[in-house]
């Protein structure tokens, strides 16, 4: 998601608490928030040149599995 896609996000949810985090993620990416609310979970990744886009593709898999270990 771009930052204005998120920023609309956090404005229409009531009570959403953005948590700053600095840790690394799937394919070299570097976390920098996360929230979560209700089943939501969002995390904001540095990056926006499209090798950084082509990251977040790589990282599917890791994604995904941190997806389903949750339920």
């Amino acid at each position: 998601m771009t930052s204005s896609i998120l920023r609309f996000a956090f404005c229409s949810l009531q009570c959403v608490c953005r948590r700053p985090v600095l840790k690394w993620g799937p394919a070299g990416m570097q976390q920098l928030s996360e929230t979560r609310q209700n089943g939501l979970r969002i995390l904001a990744c540095a990056g926006n040149t499209a090798p950084d886009h082509i990251d977040h593709l790589h990282g599917l898999p890791a994604f995904l599995k941190m997806l389903l270990d949750e339920r």
